[in-house]
């Protein structure tokens, strides 16, 4: 029961860890989705000058600094999803390798099981074929009436 216990917190501590990971996961990507708004936004603000119109106003011509402002946010998008890419393979790693660990755990017990439990059937079968040629040996000796 106690060992039972034992691996219930285990498991509980492994969960708490995986939720703390999980929300810091959760920030990033929030903060990473946003910055990709912000990007497209941009985007959509420099496309639109190059749009043809129906009327016949002069075009606007294309201002630099919405094109460098286009271009910081996507450095910063960029910035954002490599900071993403880092923190998801931080949080997956220590995951897989807990979860690698538990199973690995749990095939050894199990394998562990299934040898205590061949021991015991060859020690019965053992036990059962020494009473049997005991049997056999005593009944030969004994005299025929």
């Amino acid at each position: 029961v106690q060992a039972t216990l034992d691996r219930v917190d285990a498991t509980f501590t492994g969960l708490q860890r995986t939720t703390s990971d999980v929300e810091r996961l959760l920030a990033g990507t929030e903060k990473t989705a946003l910055v990709f708004q912000d990007l497209v936004q941009s985007v959509d603000k420099v496309a639109a000058r190059f749009e043809s119109k129906t009327s016949k106003a002069p075009s606007k011509p294309v201002d630099i600094d919405d094109v460098t402002a286009a271009l910081d946010r996507l450095q910063q998008t960029v910035i954002e999803l490599n900071g993403l890419v880092l923190s998801i393979d931080q949080a997956s790693s220590p995951l897989v390798d807990r979860i690698t660990d538990r199973i690995n755990e749990t095939a050894e017990e199990r394998v562990n099981q299934v040898f205590y439990r061949m021991v015991e059937l060859f020690i019965i079968i053992g036990a059962i074929g020494l009473v049997l040629i005991l049997v056999h040996h005593f009944m030969r000796r004994r005299p025929s009436a």
